[in-house]
């Protein structure tokens, strides 16, 4: 059970009413715990109840074991300890689940066996709707029990919380250790992250800020579709309600859009990475070129056969043109685009890493200093956003001709990056002037384009 933020006879009352009281029992029982013997008028005043409210609601709960009574007149009851209260609330439990498999074990092994065994003839889609969130988790549980080769979850947020206070999170570890292929899509934040350590190594697990909807496939023949959730994560969800669906139409499309999903989502190493420490460790995805790079391979051998050896070999004096980028050239990949996607990449991993500050001024400082801590010089920004940017001894100027442009261009992603991540821009333009005067400070200019 997930500690609830309450004082600790509003959690206690909630926990009772959770494991079954009515809430007039609930607070009566709390309310008598530790208390002398009292009479029903006393305990109604006690809690804001009529004598005949408290002493109809003492019977019930005498009735069930909860409270005692005095012999002697006139009748005063006595509470038990809450510990005690809960040691009745599960031994009634036990009982009545003995109860249970006892009428299922002797039905099974009686003459009825082959009776309770007969399915429906149904050959139609079918649908049902389930109330209560103990409800909806059962049955749940029972889906996840008995799949066999695959189960597809959306959990959105707290869909993970759920599965651990119901128990469901043991059944679906099981599933996962006995073969059965898992994929969850959750979207993870800092309080629900230790709820999804709890689910096995062999389970696939995603983040997805765009995965709210609850759904669950089982098999692909059954689907769990959550209607309406309770918004108190650790509420009772009384009046929660969620369809069981056993369609092949309707569980083909919902696996679609969750198929579609899953492709976009990051790996949930990746999204704690970024999310919880500000770091970004998924692989950068770079589009390398357009068109037949068979035909550009043709083009481009002509301009290649042009080029002295002692070019391609690279030896000798210090030559102002770098063949392994007209290699690249003349494939159509840009190794300049190349340093521009990387350092849009570092760029906002700076930004998220700084994210806690507010404040345009103290961010502006201390992207300052980080770019200084980085050895690439010192920056002087203008405007709030920036729309200047000069970096003053720049590193990348210091290079070389053809290897400082290529560091230009990372300079340039960075600082992209980090406007597009800081600012929320879905379009940004960078513009570099580079000097004339043979000095080592570059100027960039930044354009903030919104669609």
């Amino acid at each position: 059970m997930v500690c609830i933020m309450l004082n600790p006879a509003e959690d206690v009352i909630q926990r009772l009413v959770d494991s079954g009281l009515d809430e007039k029992e609930a607070n009566i029982a709390v309310s008598m715990a530790g208390r002398s013997p009292m009479k029903a008028s006393q305990i109604g005043n006690l809690v804001g109840v009529s004598r005949m409210d408290a002493y109809n609601t003492l019977k019930r709960l005498q009735e069930k074991g909860m409270i005692k009574s005095t012999v002697d007149k006139p009748m005063r009851f006595a509470g038990l300890t809450i510990a005690e209260i809960f040691h009745q609330l599960i031994n009634r439990e036990e009982a009545e689940l003995r109860r249970l498999r006892n009428h299922l074990e002797e039905l099974e092994s009686g003459p009825a066996e082959a009776f309770i065994s007969i399915p429906s003839e149904v050959n139609e889609a079918t649908f049902t709707v389930i109330k209560d969130s103990n409800h909806i988790q059962a049955a749940m549980e029972r889906m996840v029990e008995d799949s066999e080769d695959e189960i597809i979850m959306m959990l959105g947020r707290w869909g993970i919380l759920h599965l651990v206070r119901s128990g469901c999170i043991n059944a679906l570890n099981n599933a996962a250790v006995r073969g059965v292929k898992v994929r969850i899509i959750a979207v993870l934040d800092e309080k629900n992250s230790k709820f999804l350590d709890k689910l096995d190594d062999a389970i696939e697990v995603r983040h997805c800020h765009d995965s709210n909807a609850g759904i669950s496939i089982f098999d692909d023949d059954a689907a769990i579709q959550l209607i309406s959730i309770e918004e108190n994560p650790v509420g009772r969800g009384k009046n929660d309600s969620a369809l069981v669906v056993e369609s092949q139409g309707y569980n083909k499309a919902q696996r679609e859009l969750i198929d579609a999903l899953w492709a976009d989502a990051i790996d949930i190493h990746s999204a704690r990475s970024k999310i919880l420490q500000g770091n970004l460790i998924e692989p950068l995805k770079v589009v390398l070129g357009e068109g037949s790079f068979y035909q550009r391979l043709k083009d481009g051998i002509q301009k290649l056969s042009s080029v002295p050896n002692a070019i391609l070999r690279n030896k000798g004096e210090i030559i102002g043109i770098n063949p392994q980028n007209m290699t690249l050239d003349l494939m159509g990949i840009s190794f300049d685009d190349l340093m521009r996607n990387i350092g849009n990449r570092i760029g906002e991993e700076i930004a998220t890493s700084a994210k806690l500050i507010d404040d345009s001024e103290d961010f502006n400082e201390e992207l300052q200093k980080i770019w200084n801590e980085l050895g690439m010089g010192e920056l002087v920004l203008e405007g709030n956003p920036p729309n200047s940017i000069t970096v003053i001894d720049s590193k990348a100027c210091q290079t070389g001709a053809e290897m400082g442009r290529q560091f230009c261009h990372l300079d340039e992603g960075i600082l992209e990056g980090i406007m597009k991540a800081r600012h929320g821009y879905s379009s940004i333009s960078v513009k570099r002037n580079c000097p004339v005067d043979g000095s080592v400070s570059c100027q960039f200019e930044i354009q903030l384009l919104k669609e």
